[in-house]
């Protein structure tokens, strides 16, 4: 896969991703009477999964194809921002990764035996993926590859944020 392509299908890791968390955010936010009815449970559980998929795409494994790392064109300067921007260092970001791929494995990809799922918090990967997009956008895109894209990940997010909610409301 070239770099333009890889740049770009990274990019939109990132806006499903951030659209997921807003859906996701957003029926946590609702009134309560919604919440009682499964199709809203499901859709809402449907969003948590995309969301920890996406993610584990763009941070959980090193070999997938379209992790952080395979876009980024010097990662040293990359990851001090990034752990500053979810409030983890490197130890803790790698244990919250590992806490995201534990999720995806158990309770996504595979049904395992146990018995409890620990949803994680999902602001870090907010913050993680939020840098992420708009670091492609302002340090990696010298061929114009995101010339159609949202300027910023946190303006795409809000407008989810809203479709969500209007949607409780509705």
């Amino acid at each position: 896969m070239n770099r333009r392509t890889r740049l770009r299908r990274t990019g939109i890791l990132c806006l499903h991703f951030l659209r997921n968390a807003a859906y996701y955010r957003s029926w946590n936010a609702a009134p309560g009477a919604r919440k009682r009815e499964q199709f809203w449970q499901t859709l809402n559980g449907n969003f948590i999964d995309i969301c920890v998929l996406e993610w584990c795409k763009l941070f959980g494994d090193m070999k997938a194809m379209h992790h952080w790392s395979k876009c980024i064109s010097d990662p040293k300067a990359f990851l001090p921002e990034l752990y500053a921007r979810t409030g983890h260092d490197k130890k803790a970001f790698e244990t919250y990764r590992l806490e995201m791929r534990a999720y995806r494995d158990k309770f996504v990809a595979h049904l395992d035996e146990l018995n409890e799922a620990n949803i994680p918090d999902l602001q870090p990967a907010l913050e993680s993926v939020r840098y992420l997009y708009e670091y492609l956008l302002n340090v990696e895109d010298d061929a114009d590859i995101f010339h159609d894209a949202p300027r910023t990940a946190n303006a795409r997010y809000q407008e989810h944020l809203r479709e969500g909610r209007t949607a409780h409301q509705a």
